[in-house]
């Protein structure tokens, strides 16, 4: 197994057969040690460790507390297939190994720079976060991107739930609790522009890394570009702000660089006050023609007779050429306007002349457009350009331009408006818009057009374009809706009523939204399609909401309805069939099915013994006397754990159709739905077991209760109220943290901010005073507003104190006592406070509860 060199000198260690990746075998040239775990420097008395490769890559950060062997590289001898990572400046800490070696698709082979090993035995150290290079670039600019721990239990059942609510993205956790929040005006990523163009991906992370810790990051720059952009994903919104403020504006290798969140601000609304996007128009690229006539009058009457006329959908304008004093033939006019592609025999034959002389096309599309993204970028960087899709017939090219710097759009119009462009032959006409752009299913769109149409003619001072071909005229999927102004507050009134358009008509059943997870189904899919075949309705299933949404005409929505009632009344009835486990089936097939019948009194009972299933014929409930009888035949015959209480902790009875939780606690199914259902009306902290366990200090369970099971027992619009309520409840005890858009009945929530900050917001796009919590004082700063708002405090000061009303320590509310002990309960943050010394706590009755505390400290409860 050992091979040498020469005689009496021994070949080095194989550091690929340390690392579990030597596929030479015993033809390998170098050492394979008995133990390939085992350190080379380490004495027999040693635990063997697996080689470090963050160590041979001079990137380990524990140096001599690192649990795997650090091999200097002095021990390994050059082999073949060794690479070293080539950078123009070090590899950030904790960059491994290729990944995609390890997974068998490296498709860049020997040239690639990260060392082809195969690390899934090997351990590397576990705390610091590992960044992982992909799509490495010759200039060393890489993307890179931290795994991310799972959101599943060990069954797979997912234990989070993220729903967008109050306008921002809700991410909650087992018992409804919020785990995180992201408001509009927030974002996990900052959008950095005006880097050095050659800017290494290394280089960047240790620009960014000192703000907070980073979860992906890209840097992108086209070749003949003289800037680089990078796309920086940080683990947290509160780093990604602290990136902006720290990275805006600084001067870094003689550019002055633009840091902002990515917000998307055009598109989902704006959080900033300024306007960064610009619609830019210019004439299309055409060609002049010439046609010429035998006689002075003929060209004449062909002239009148063809202007401003159409050509080939085109609008033409058509003037006869005076000729010269001593010309006595060839007499012609002069056609402008005409599309570059058009044919010299279409143009005789439609202007009736005798011969056409065509001239050049004034410019080339592909060229006119980069003449106008060149124009625009001297201003500053663009952040985007799109060309509005247009017909070959278009008169006109419209295009969107936005900008990273709210500075740059504003001067580019400013400069550009109405100047004249020789290489176009054409002026550009820009504009400073807000603007708004929907990606809808083209059959939605279909149905949609008309009210979309007469919602354009309501809103004159807003531009509404739907675009369902690209520039080749072929059919986009989806197609794009986008709607823009120069006035904010009249895009919002607009948008409203597009969002509501484009949501639909929710279907409903006995007061509930209708819905089965048959629809989400490749066959249920099939139905829905048929569906909009036939009934001529758009139909769309949202899953998150698990809502069925109808657009169309009443009476195509009607037929539509009709329709998915009748499938769904199928699918009811076809739900009364109770899944059974291998134990059970094998208990009903050998007696248990008489005695099943004769304890129920049902006898259509048909039990499959293919799939595993009993079909109760019967009504609603004697299916629910056949579940109830089944349940109990489980836990009678040992089928499943019997649960370790035998009282429902809501009703205190013996449990029926009992549901256990996690914890092993047994509710009756229809307890535990009422336990969710009217938490929605007091939310707690959050829904957990109310089981009375005296080993507990608390006297009760507190398990929270898995979102699974609140999805399984509420119905979507009753789980929606309580997710709802769940969040409300957290931000009502959260006011020196979030605060409601000042806007009446506007459900758009943000977070506290410094003084000087302004958001816009996205749904009523109303400008707000982050640090005042007002609409935006125009022309007053914070303080000004201040003091000129605080004339009316006296007299509320004066009635406070008159009153003895106090604000609740926790969250600021204003309470009055109006009797009872001195025990208080705010009504918004739900704190309970002592009235005596104004102390909050988490309870009422334990041992750090506010009863013993007043008891203790005030010697009772002031009674």
């Amino acid at each position: 197994m050992k091979t040498t060199f020469s005689p009496g000198v021994p070949s080095p260690v194989c550091r690929f057969f340390l690392q579990n990746s030597c596929t030479q075998g015993d033809r390998c040239r170098y050492y394979h040690p008995r133990n390939a775990t085992t350190d080379v420097n380490a004495s027999r008395t040693e635990p063997a460790r697996a080689a470090c490769v963050y160590y041979s890559l001079g990137s380990c950060r524990y140096g001599n507390q690192c649990r795997n062997a650090h091999i200097p590289p002095s021990t390994f001898d050059r082999a073949p297939t060794t690479k070293r990572i080539v950078s123009p400046s070090p590899v950030p800490k904790g960059f491994g190994p290729c990944k995609f070696f390890s997974r068998g698709n490296c498709a860049r082979g020997d040239s690639c720079p990260f060392p082809h090993v195969q690390t899934s035995r090997i351990t590397p150290p576990s705390p610091p976060p590992q960044y992982s290079l992909s799509a490495l670039q010759g200039d060393g600019r890489a993307d890179f991107h931290v795994p991310q721990p799972p959101t599943v239990n060990k069954e797979g059942t997912p234990t989070t739930d993220e729903r967008i609510i109050l306008g921002s993205n809700v991410t909650f956790g087992p018992g409804a609790s919020v785990e995180r929040i992201q408001t509009v005006f927030e974002s996990h990523r900052v959008i950095i522009t005006n880097l050095p163009a050659d800017s290494a991906t290394t280089v960047v992370i240790k620009l960014v890394e000192e703000f907070g810790e980073l979860k992906s990051l890209n840097v992108d720059a086209s070749p003949a570009a003289s800037f680089a952009t990078a796309r920086v994903d940080f683990v947290d919104c509160r780093s990604a702000s602290r990136a902006v403020d720290g990275l805006n504006r600084r001067e870094y290798h003689g550019k002055r660089l633009a840091a902002r969140l990515d917000l998307n601000a055009v598109e989902i609304g704006s959080a900033s006050l300024l306007c960064r996007k610009i619609k830019i128009s210019w004439y299309a690229p055409h060609l002049v023609a010439w046609g010429h006539y035998s006689t002075i009058s003929e060209a004449m009457s062909q002239a009148r007779r063809l202007h401003n006329t159409l050509f080939d959908g085109r609008k033409v304008l058509v003037h006869f050429q005076q000729p010269k004093s001593r010309q006595r033939t060839s007499f012609s006019i002069e056609i402008k306007g005409l599309p570059p592609k058009v044919r010299r025999d279409d143009i005789k034959q439609w202007c009736r002349a005798s011969s056409v002389t065509l001239g050049r096309p004034t410019y080339e599309a592909a060229e006119g457009q980069q003449h106008v993204k060149e124009k625009l970028s001297k201003f500053g960087p663009l952040e985007s350009f799109d060309l509005a899709p247009a017909d070959r017939n278009s008169v006109k090219l419209r295009g969107f331009a936005q900008f990273h710097m709210p500075e740059a759009a504003a001067a580019a119009v400013e400069k550009l408006q109405n100047e004249p462009q020789k290489f176009l032959s054409s002026p550009l006409w820009l504009e400073l818009i807000y603007s708004v752009k929907y990606n809808t299913p083209l059959k939605q769109l279909a149905v949609l057009k008309n009210d979309i149409n007469a919602m354009a003619d309501v809103h004159a001072r807003c531009k509404i374009r739907y675009y369902e071909v690209d520039h080749e005229g072929k059919a986009t999927d989806p197609a794009c809706i986008r709607i823009y102004s120069s006035d904010a507050k009249a895009l919002g009134n607009i948008k409203t009523a597009m969002e509501s358009l484009l949501q639909g008509e929710v279907l409903m059943f006995e007061g509930h939204p209708l819905w089965n997870d048959f629809y989400t189904s490749p066959h249920g899919e099939k139905v829905i399609a048929d569906i909009i075949d036939t009934s001529g309705a758009f139909v769309k299933c949202d899953i998150r909401r698990r809502t069925i949404n109808l657009s169309g005409p009443a009476s195509k929505r009607q037929a539509a309805i009709e329709a998915i009632s009748t499938k769904s009344k199928e699918l009811i009835s076809r739900e009364k069939s109770l899944n059974l486990e291998k134990d059970m089936m094998r208990l009903l097939v050998t007696g248990g099915m008489k005695m099943l019948r004769e304890t129920t009194g049902v006898e259509g009972l048909v039990i499959d013994v293919v799939a595993h299933t009993l079909t109760v014929h019967g009504s609603q409930e004697e299916v629910d006397r056949v579940r109830r009888a089944v349940t109990s035949m489980r836990a009678t015959n040992g089928v499943t754990a019997a649960s370790k209480d035998s009282d429902c902790p809501v009703c205190f009875c013996d449990t029926t159709d009992p549901t256990t939780l996690p914890c092993g606690h047994s509710y009756c199914r229809s307890c535990l739905a009422h336990l969710m259902r009217s938490s929605a009306d007091t939310m707690p902290a959050e829904l957990a077991c109310v089981m009375e366990v005296s080993a507990n200090p608390n006297r009760v369970c507190r398990r929270p209760i898995p979102l699974a099971v609140l999805r399984e027992l509420l119905s979507p619009d009753e789980e929606a109220k309580v997710l709802e309520t769940a969040l409300t409840s957290h931000i009502n005890a959260r006011t020196q943290e979030y605060r409601y858009c000042p806007t009446p009945d506007c459900p758009v929530i943000y977070r506290l901010a410094g003084e000087g900050t302004v958001l816009r917001c996205p749904v009523c796009l109303n400008r707000i005073c982050a640090a005042c919590h007002v609409e935006f004082h125009e022309g007053l700063s914070c303080a000004e507003h201040r003091d000129n708002s605080s004339g009316g405090q006296d007299a509320f000061r004066k009635w406070r104190e008159e009153h003895d009303v106090r604000p609740c320590p926790k969250c600021g509310v204003h309470m009055e006592k109006n009797g009872g002990c001195n025990h208080m309960t705010c009504i918004s943050c739900k704190a309970h406070i002592c009235w005596v010394c104004m102390q909050t706590f988490p309870d009422e009755d334990t041992s750090t509860g506010v009863y013993k505390h007043m008891r203790d400290k005030h010697g009772g409860y002031g009674l």
